[in-house]
């Protein structure tokens, strides 16, 4: 598996390790590393353990964002918005993306806590599934369940564009069901799916 950068094994900050001779002879001895952020102090074996963890992480899920994003279809601005607001009613407004790695970096950033979760051995708190509308894939949700409370973080992301997105922040009830069977849109208003209806898990 490939190394990456040493972290900590409680807040997954960054550490620094030297290099050259004293980095070496450091590392000969085994001393322990300390996290500048929270002070945890660790092997340097837990703490390169923990960093690759967090690394396939973020991997699989890049991974399966990828592929959900390449299906979904262009949707026109009235569609997108019925979209959004069938998906989180009452949320706030979207935020606009021009880039698709921009739009990548962005959830990653977001989820990164839930990613930690996950790295150090609890179960994935991520969902990721297609919300359908009619015949196809609308829109991707992804529900973040949160330790000790009873609602769940949702991000949906809908194409507007050959490389636009809107991303939607919220937070509602698990398990709330979208209105799917109001939402239909008339033939012809969206751009052809390569792929019918299913679902892209984590």
């Amino acid at each position: 598996m490939e190394k990456h950068f040493p972290r900590c094994v409680q807040c997954l900050g960054a550490l620094e390790v030297e290099s050259g001779f004293i980095g070496t002879l450091k590392a000969l001895l085994d001393r322990p590393l300390t996290c500048p952020s929270c002070g945890r102090q660790m092997s340097r074996a837990e703490a390169q353990l923990i960093a690759d963890k967090f690394a396939e992480c973020v991997t699989r899920f890049h991974r399966d964002l990828q592929r959900a994003v390449d299906i979904l279809p262009v949707l026109k601005a009235a569609d997108a918005q019925r979209a959004l607001d069938l998906a989180a009613p009452s949320a706030r407004q979207p935020s606009r993306v021009h880039d698709r790695e921009e739009l990548y970096r962005l959830v990653v950033r977001q989820l990164r806590t839930a990613l930690r979760h996950e790295a150090q051995g609890h179960r994935c708190p991520i969902t990721l599934d297609m919300m359908h509308m009619g015949a196809i894939n609308a829109a991707i949700q992804i529900h973040i369940a949160q330790e000790r409370s009873p609602v769940e973080a949702l991000i949906v992301i809908v194409r507007v564009g050959a490389d636009d997105y809107l991303m939607l922040e919220a937070q509602r009830e698990p398990g709330v069901a979208t209105r799917r069977a109001a939402a239909a849109i008339p033939a012809g208003e969206t751009a052809p799916v390569s792929q019918r209806p299913g679902s892209v898990g984590v």
